[in-house]
C-alpha cells in the first residue's frame, strides 16, 4: 500500500534491508509513540524512529536502508551532543506514524521472526550485532573476543535464539539486570564467518587484523 502524503511506502514482504532494520530496532534505535499534551491542555501524539550512533558507516547503512524499505527519500543526518558520553554522534530519524507504528508492530511481537528463512534471520542478527555489539583482542590470551550486551529482557531471549539456531557457541552471563552473551576464540570467529564481515569498520578491522596476523582469511573458516 502507498500512502500519497509524504510520499512513502509500507512494505508488504519481508527483505534482508527490512529483517536488518528490525534488528537495529531490537538494539540501539528508538522506536516511540508517546501521548504529550500542550499548554492549552490539547492532547497529542507524537511518532520517532530515531537512531544515534558515533559510527557513521552504521548510521549510512541503517538510513540508506529505511529509504529502500519505505521509499522515503533525503532522510536528514544530523549531529546531536550526547552529554552521558560528552561527544558528538549521528542521528538519523523517521517521524511518519504508519511508518513508526508498522515497525513497533514488528518488534512489540517477535514470534513471526522463528518461522523466517535463515537469510532473514541472520540480517536480524546482523543489526543487533550492530547495535549491541563489542569486538576486542584478550590481552592475555590473544584471542577475538565478540560480546553482546542487553538491558531489555525480551531481547536477549530473540538473540538467544537466533544464535541457537545457527548452532553457535557461547557463554551467557547475567550482571544485576544486564545480560551478556560472550564469543571467544574459534566461537568468535565462527559468528564472524556467519556474518561474513561487521558493518561497523573499527570493528571489521580488528579481526581482519587478527586475522592477518594469524597468517590466515576468512576463508581459513569457511569449511573450504
Amino acid at each position: 500500500m502507498r500512502y500519497a502524503k509524504g510520499c512513502y511506502k509500507i512494505p508488504e514482504k519481508m527483505t534482508k534491508e527490512l529483517a536488518y532494520i528490525i534488528g537495529v530496532c531490537l538494539g540501539d534505535a528508538s522506536v516511540l509513540k508517546a501521548t504529550y499534551f500542550n499548554k492549552n491542555g490539547y492532547k497529542y501524539e507524537k511518532y520517532v524512529l530515531s537512531l544515534t550512533v558515533k559510527d557513521k558507516d552504521f548510521l549510512l547503512k541503517f538510513k540508506n536502508y529505511l529509504e529502500k524499505v519505505f521509499c522515503l527519500s533525503n532522510l536528514k543526518i544530523s549531529r546531536v551532543f550526547v552529554k552521558k558520553f560528552k561527544k558528538y554522534y549521528y542521528n538519523v530519524r523517521v517521524q511518519k506514524k504508519e511508518v513508526v507504528e508498522f515497525v513497533l508492530n514488528k518488534v512489540t511481537n517477535l514470534n513471526w521472526i522463528e518461522n523466517l528463512p535463515k537469510e532473514y534471520k541472520k540480517e536480524i542478527l546482523r543489526g543487533m550485532f550492530d547495535s549491541d555489539g563489542s569486538v576486542s583482542i584478550d590481552k592475555h590470551k590473544g584471542k577475538p573476543v565478540l560480546v553482546i550486551r542487553f538491558g531489555n529482557y525480551k531481547y536477549p531471549e530473540t538473540f538467544e535464539k537466533l544464535i541457537n539456531f545457527f548452532e553457535l557457541k557461547y557463554r551467557k552471563y547475567k550482571k544485576e539486570k544486564i545480560i551478556l552473551f560472550h564469543f571467544v576464540g574459534e566461537k568468535a570467529l565462527h559468528f564472524y564467518n556467519l556474518l561474513g564481515e561487521f558493518t561497523i569498520k573499527r570493528k571489521d578491522k580488528i579481526v581482519k587484523d587478527y586475522l592477518k596476523l594469524r597468517g590466515g582469511g576468512k576463508n581459513e573458516f569457511m569449511g573450504n
